[in-house]
């Protein structure tokens, strides 16, 4: 979950912590580097062009004037970070849009249904070292940064939030001698 968090921050360091802001950067896992501390640094981002060139590309390309592009972008950004908290979630290389949508609904049904439907989509090699409400927490926000409707999606300071939230219970759980008990 520390990667996850450390992944976020970096998108939310592209989007807020430079200006003009970095946005519609392709993020996907193969992007995403480990230094020696296991501290995610995100890579294969796209560096704007001088803002003159950029309003004329996308005036050209897309018909939308450049704030309602970094909207859009911004957003979509969002969907692929939570491709990305899909795929730690459940251990899955995804390949497709489709298998996007599938593994959403089994998490949604999870979410829905039982602990223990929850749990089976959860990658194996992570099953009883969680907090099911960290894992809970850490499924809706993946869930809500899939949405597909771009307006219902986090920003990237809720996703931060959210995960941060989520590793303060699990610390919680760990430290009350939770960690060996089965889920």
């Amino acid at each position: 979950m520390a990667i996850s968090i450390g992944i976020t921050r970096g998108i939310q360091f592209l989007h807020t912590g430079v200006a003009p802001g970095i946005f519609g950067n392709n993020i996907k896992i193969e992007n995403i580097l480990l230094d020696d501390s296991l501290n995610a640094k995100v890579s294969g981002y796209k560096i704007p062009l001088p803002s003159n060139h950029i309003d004329r590309y996308i005036s050209a390309y897309y018909g939308l004037p450049h704030p309602l592009f970094n909207d859009i972008a911004e957003k979509e950004d969002i969907y692929q970070l939570g491709v990305i908290l899909l795929e730690v979630i459940t251990g899955k290389a995804i390949t497709s849009a489709s298998e996007v949508e599938d593994l959403k609904d089994e998490l949604e049904r999870g979410l829905s249904e039982a602990a223990s439907v929850l749990r089976e989509v959860t990658d194996p090699t992570i099953k009883g070292s969680y907090a099911y409400e960290s894992l809970r927490t850490t499924v809706q926000i993946t869930i809500n940064c899939l949405s597909k409707v771009s307006s219902m999606r986090p920003s990237v300071e809720d996703v931060l939030w959210n995960l941060q939230y989520s590793i303060q219970v699990q610390e919680n759980w760990t430290s009350s001698g939770n960690l060996g008990t089965k889920m």
